[in-house]
């Protein structure tokens, strides 16, 4: 070969061949459509070796049918060329025509390569995947997923919030979160972005996490509040209006036993059943008889017996000790479920609704959980969220969600709702556009359908256009955006 000389390690695949050279620097020569030879070109074949760029310190090569990965000394991974199946293991999908390190990989001792997935053992038993999968399913241990992937700890986290990003709580209430971090919603007390999980700063254990639009909330073990991200209706509760970067004290509260968070408000149920409430209010959804916003928390009116609260753009639910949802604040589309379109000040009972065990709200549509495994929704339906094989009929007052009667768990996003039925399964129903319902396409579902491959989740989080579940490895998988089809089903969330 052409200016190769001390070669230790040669790699062919698809129709491109590296090596490495002295120093532990890479030589690849062939097809570089992709950037695969990664000489910070794409579409330039090369007849004669080119060097990586920047890349030193390689011991062994592996490669696909378009990218190229080599494990350095140290035990890190860098990989480059294409990435459309998530095979570089940075956690995006993007091409890259040079080398690019592999997020959350230390340690390798081995690496190998198919045409669009890359492996890595750490040690001599742990394995990590990326890049696409052999099935659509996710299968603990075997699954190759966009983002790296690792056996995880059985029950490593134990509840998940998604926004543009993903927060879990672990079984020792460690909180990390990643994704978009504007407002500092991440709690690492920057405003950059992660691709990766971040502690949440100063957040020493958390009995419970919820996450917001752009700001988020948790239980600490002393049954307080503490919040952080955006806070420009005083969503955080701390007396002001100043975004935080790290988690604030919740001013006055105590004996918190459950918290949820909306698009601009949020709210605490306190042992004994009162619930408390702060942040915007330009709709009454903080439930004190007023429209007047608040930066600390205020009494919800008439309500007690509180066991749950879910919140959605501008109203807010309870379930009650006693089996009954009430809701308050926008019903401009019957999302309180009493029968009307009237907005309230203050709660309603839901109407012929008992042995509610959960409710979920968000957007203007509304989600109960019963006691015998049945959903009722209620309120906005132009894609069939509601389940009840309708759409663009609107219900003031909740309708069976159809086919479901052994369900453990219920959540909403603005246009889809889920649901976690027998043995772990997840079952989604309503718009589908970005593949967010799970089964493989794009189809708008009036009634419920499965999600692929799901078969142990735990806890579920919706955004508008994705669908997570944690699973009881605790690992997280999510569907929906980035709405090209390619998340359609499943895939495993880099780092959890």
């Amino acid at each position: 070969m052409s200016g190769i000389s001390g070669a230790t390690a040669v790699v062919a695949a698809g129709d491109h061949a590296c090596a490495i050279v002295a120093n532990g620097a890479v030589r690849c020569w062939g097809d570089n459509t992709y950037g695969q030879l990664g000489d910070s070109t794409t579409s330039t074949d090369r007849r004669t070796p080119v060097a990586v760029t920047g890349l030193s310190g390689a011991v062994e090569l592996t490669a696909g049918d378009f990218h190229t990965c080599a494990r350095l000394q140290g035990g890190t991974v860098q990989c480059w060329g294409r990435n459309q199946q998530g095979q570089l293991g940075d956690a995006t999908l993007s091409l890259r025509p040079f080398a690019r390190a592999v997020l959350g990989v230390s340690g390798a001792t081995a690496i190998t390569s198919s045409p669009e997935t890359t492996c890595a053992l750490q040690g001599t038993t742990a394995t990590r995947c990326w890049g696409r999968s052999a099935s659509v399913a996710p299968r603990v241990g075997t699954a190759f997923y966009r983002g790296t992937k690792r056996y995880p700890l059985a029950a490593a986290a134990s509840s998940l919030g998604l926004r543009d990003g993903v927060c879990t709580s672990g079984t020792l209430g460690v909180v990390r979160c990643s994704g978009e971090n504007s407002n500092g919603e991440i709690g690492d007390g920057t405003r950059t972005d992660r691709v990766e999980p971040r502690s949440v700063v100063g957040l020493a254990g958390a009995r419970q996490i919820a996450i917001g639009d752009r700001h988020s909330c948790a239980v600490t073990p002393q049954a307080t509040a503490v919040c952080w991200g955006r806070n420009e209706f005083g969503q955080l509760g701390d007396g002001t209006t100043t975004t935080r970067l790290t988690p604030v004290a919740v001013s006055g509260l105590t004996g918190v036993t459950a918290i949820a968070v909306g698009r601009d408000h949020s709210c605490a149920v306190l042992a004994g059943g009162a619930a408390r409430c702060w942040g915007g209010n330009s709709f009454g959804q903080l439930g004190d008889g007023t429209t007047t916003a608040r930066s600390t928390p205020v009494a919800v009116s008439g309500l007690s017996g509180a066991a749950t609260t879910s919140l959605g753009d501008n109203a807010t639910c309870a379930t009650t000790t006693a089996g009954a949802v009430r809701c308050w604040g926008n019903n401009s589309q019957g999302q309180l479920g009493d029968g009307t379109t009237t907005s309230r000040l203050s709660p309603v009972t839901v109407s012929g609704l008992t042995g509610a065990s959960a409710v979920a709200a968000s957007g203007s549509h509304a989600c109960a959980l019963l006691s015998t495994g049945a959903v009722k929704c209620w309120g906005r339906n132009p894609y069939g969220q509601l389940g009840d094989g309708t759409e663009n009929t609107n219900r003031t007052t909740p309708v069976t969600v159809s086919g479901i009667s052994d369900a453990v768990a219920v959540a909403v996003s603005i246009n889809h709702s889920c649901a976690i039925t027998g043995g772990g399964t997840v079952r989604c129903w309503g718009h589908n556009a970005n593949g967010q319902l799970g089964d493989g396409t794009s189809t708008e579902r009036l009634t419920p359908v499965l999600v692929t491959g799901v078969s142990s989740a735990t806890a579920l989080s919706l955004t508008d256009d994705t669908t997570g579940a944690l699973l009881s490895s605790g690992s997280v998988v999510r569907t929906g955006a980035p709405g090209d089809g390619s998340w359609a089903t499943p895939r495993l969330v880099a780092g959890y």
